[in-house]
C-alpha cells in the first residue's frame, strides 16, 4: 500500500491555460482528500495577473481543509538557468516550478542536447527555483535525441546539491524510472504533479506516488515534507 502523502504540486487554473477556476481546483482537492495542493499558473515577466491570482489563492486557501500553496510555473530561458520572472514577482510565490517548454537560448555552435542539459543544471542553481518541472520532457527540436547517463547524473547531482525537487509529471509521463533511480542514488528530493488543466484531473497522482514508493522513496525525501509539512 502506498503510504506517501497524497499531494499535487503542479496544476493550472483559468488564469492561463487551465479550464477550472481556482475555487474549483481547491474544491476538487478537498473532495479527493489531498494532503496539499499547489496551483502553479504559467507566469512570465510581463504577466499582469499576479497580484489578483495570489490574492485569490490565499483567500480560498484560508477556507480549505487541504493545505494550499500559491505557486508559479516559469520557463527556463538559457543555460544559466535564468527564468522568465523578475525577483519582485518571484518572491510572492510559495514555490516555483521551472520547466523547459522550448529549446533554451544557447551559444552559437552549442549542441542542442547539451544546451538542454545545461539549462536544467542552471535552473537547479537558480535560488528562486524549487521544483524542476517535467524533467527530461524534451522540446520538439530534440525529438529522437537520447540523453546519456552521464548527463542525467549531472542534472541529478545539481538538483540534490541545491535541494531542487525532481518532479514526476503525469501529463508528460516523465521522467523515466532509470532517471529517478539516479536521482534517488544522488539524494534528490521529489515532487509529483498532475499538470492538470481540467478540474477532474486535479489530484490524479496516485500512480506517480506508487512509482516513487516502488523505488523506495520515503516521505522524508518528498519536497512538501521537506519544505512545508513539518
Amino acid at each position: 500500500m502506498n503510504t506517501l502523502p497524497l499531494f499535487d504540486w503542479h496544476l493550472h487554473a483559468n488564469y492561463t491555460d487551465g479550464h477550472a477556476s481556482v475555487a474549483e481546483c481547491i474544491q476538487r482537492a478537498n473532495e479527493k482528500q489531498l494532503h496539499s495542493l499547489a496551483l502553479t499558473e504559467h507566469v512570465r515577466s510581463d504577466s499582469d495577473f499576479v497580484e489578483k491570482y495570489c490574492s485569490e489563492v490565499r483567500r480560498a486557501a484560508a477556507e480549505s481543509r487541504v493545505k494550499v500553496w500559491c505557486g508559479a510555473e516559469v520557463r527556463i530561458l538559457n543555460e544559466r538557468g535564468d527564468i522568465n520572472l523578475g525577483k519582485d514577482a518571484a518572491q510572492r510565490f510559495d514555490l516555483i516550478v521551472a520547466s523547459v517548454h522550448r529549446l533554451p537560448e544557447r551559444p552559437e555552435g552549442r549542441d542542442a542536447g547539451e544546451a538542454y542539459c545545461r539549462a536544467l543544471i542552471g535552473a537547479c542553481e537558480n535560488p528562486w527555483v524549487d521544483i524542476l518541472g517535467h524533467p527530461l520532457h524534451v522540446p520538439k527540436e530534440l525529438e529522437g535525441w537520447t540523453i546519456s547517463e552521464t548527463q542525467q547524473r549531472s542534472i541529478a547531482r545539481a538538483a540534490a546539491r541545491h535541494a531542487v525537487a525532481i518532479e514526476v509529471n503525469r501529463k508528460y509521463a516523465v521522467p523515466t524510472r532509470e532517471f529517478l533511480k539516479i536521482c534517488l542514488d544522488e539524494g534528490c528530493l521529489f515532487s509529483v504533479g498532475s499538470d492538470a488543466h481540467e478540474r477532474d484531473d486535479v489530484g490524479e497522482v496516485n500512480g506517480l506516488l506508487e512509482i516513487l514508493a516502488s523505488l523506495g522513496v520515503s516521505d522524508g525525501a518528498l519536497a512538501p515534507v521537506e519544505w512545508k509539512m513539518i
